[in-house]
Parts: structure tokens; C-alpha cells; sequence
């Protein structure tokens, strides 16, 4: 009798433990719910973007489907009627200066031709006289860019930055339909 007893009161007792492990565990885990809802000291806060962010020289990479309804778009040589329609892509430096003002230099190729089709292999710029780069930087992260090349028409990007603002994704989505990478420098 003594000892059915005694494992009566050991059983007990190692239910009461399991059941005291089991509150606080279930208190700690409601603990750490509540402070992740409401938020603590060690929260980090949402970003604020600007201006100031991107200011630096950014290298990138994209490439691009030239719809064919548009033949001026496509190089002499290339029907604008071809299927599928022309693929362009581009490397350069993106240049983003204070007050909203940027420049790019680029080299592109379409469907296997290097442009601009300059021997010297010299980049296209929206340095060269009667170029423009502009931009902006909502707080978000998102922004535009409008860039108009000397003797061509205005291209406008649209934008996010990313990976912690080192790095910026952007579409252009006119005639060109356009994706890339800009990485900083």
C-alpha cells in the first residue's frame, strides 16, 4: 500500500510540473505574440526614402522586347513585322547628382547590331548637348526617371529601391518593354 502510495504522489507531482511547464511556455509564447503586434524597443522602424539615397554612380544591366507595330524602333535591316518582336539590351552607368538631375551613359544592342552604330563604340549620353535626365524619390522607395537622349524622345523608368538601398530594380513600359538592375557602385 505504502508504495502504490508513493508512485501515486510521484505521479501527481510530475503532472503538476508537466502542467506548470505547459502554462509557461503557453505565457512566454502569448508574450512574445503580443510584443510582436504591438511592437518594441527592438522593432526596427519603416524606412523613409529620398533624394539622398540614390545619389551615387549605379552600373546596370537590362534588356527589352520592341513591340512591332513600331518599325522606326527597330534598326534598318530588321523587319518590325518579324516574330518574335525586336530584343534590345543594355550596360551603363546611371549617374544620380543632387536636386533631381542624373545622366546616363549606355550601350545597347538590338537583335545582334551594336548601337549607337559609332565605330568608335562611344556610349550614348544624356550628357551630350541637348540631353536631359531627371528624377524623383517618393518615400516609399519608388520613384521615375525621364530621360530624353539628344534628337530622340523622352523615356521615362519607373522604380524601387532594394536590398537595403543598394540596389534598384526598374521597368520602362511604353513601346519598350523594358526590365533591369542597377547595382551602387
Amino acid at each position: 500500500m505504502y508504495v502504490k502510495k508513493s508512485k501515486q504522489i510521484r505521479s501527481k507531482s510530475l503532472a503538476k510540473s508537466r502542467t506548470r511547464k505547459t502554462i509557461g511556455l503557453a505565457v512566454a509564447t502569448a508574450g512574445a505574440l503580443v510584443m510582436s503586434a504591438c511592437g518594441s524597443s527592438t522593432a526596427e522602424t519603416p524606412s523613409v526614402f529620398g533624394e539622398a539615397d540614390i545619389i551615387d554612380n549605379w552600373g546596370f544591366s537590362a534588356s527589352a522586347d520592341i513591340v512591332n507595330n513600331v518599325p522606326d524602333r527597330c534598326p534598318s535591316g530588321i523587319s518590325a513585322a518579324a516574330t518574335p518582336p525586336c530584343h534590345l539590351v543594355a550596360v551603363g552607368i546611371f549617374s544620380f547628382r543632387a536636386e533631381g538631375k542624373c545622366s546616363l551613359n549606355v550601350r545597347m544592342g538590338v537583335d545582334g547590331l551594336t548601337l549607337p552604330p559609332h565605330e568608335s563604340g562611344a556610349a550614348v549620353s544624356t550628357d551630350a548637348e541637348g540631353g536631359a535626365c531627371d528624377y524623383i524619390v517618393r518615400e516609399d522607395g519608388t520613384g521615375s526617371i525621364k530621360e530624353n537622349f539628344p534628337g530622340n524622345s523622352l523615356v521615362t523608368l519607373d522604380f524601387v529601391i532594394t536590398n537595403h538601398k543598394e540596389e534598384i530594380r526598374f521597368i520602362r513600359r511604353d513601346v519598350v518593354m523594358a526590365t533591369g538592375v542597377m547595382t551602387r557602385q
